[in-house]
């Protein structure tokens, strides 16, 4: 016998609707920015610009620093003091050629590390230790510059050759660097 019996039509089903992959969730919490964080990154970054190029003239003018003096041996009183001044100039553009280095290392990991705690006290550190070179070069800048004049004039007189320009160059490096300082200091408070 034929069996004309057929099993019914399964019942109808919708497709399943499109649902969006769950978010990634945080392990411990979503990250939480330093408060010095966006300071000391913002701050790091003009620091590299500006040491990078100070790096550069540094570098160039220790090329130019040894021949200097030869420039002008015609005149009998550089002609005497060439040695120290030859000396002068070298030891100060070896100091800015540490200054930027060291300035644009300590502006590296300012923005490497802007935002991990660990690293506060390293960069509070390294912020001291720019503002340190700084000042040091800065007088240390400006006795070779008196001497320099003391030794060609014979007077001891604000030399020609500080101008503002020197002046406020160093102003702005400072301000970067306390600004920096600031920035650390607010990370290690955290």
């Amino acid at each position: 016998m034929v069996d004309y019996y057929q099993a019914p039509p399964p019942q109808y089903q919708a497709p399943p609707q499109y649902q969006s992959p769950p978010q990634y969730q945080m392990p411990y919490g979503a990250p939480t920015k330093l408060p010095g964080a966006a300071m000391l990154k913002v701050v790091g970054v003009i620091l590299i610009v500006f040491s990078a190029l100070s790096l550069a003239a540094s570098l160039v003018s220790l090329y130019y620093a040894r021949n200097w003096v030869t420039m002008f041996l015609e005149d009998p009183l550089i002609a005497a003091l060439a040695p120290e001044i030859s000396s002068m100039t070298m030891a100060s553009t070896i100091l800015a050629i540490a200054i930027a280095a060291v300035m644009l290392v300590c502006s590296i990991f300012g923005v490497k590390y802007c935002n991990v705690k660990g690293k506060a006290q390293l960069l509070f550190i390294l912020s001291i230790v720019m503002i340190a070179l700084q000042v040091a070069g800065f007088v240390f800048n400006n006795v070779v510059i008196a001497s320099m004049y003391a030794a060609f004039y014979g007077s001891l007189s604000i030399p020609y050759s500080s101008s503002a320009s020197n002046y406020i160059i160093y102003i702005v490096s400072l301000l970067l660097s306390a600004l920096f300082l600031i920035g650390a200091i607010q990370n290690k408070k955290a």
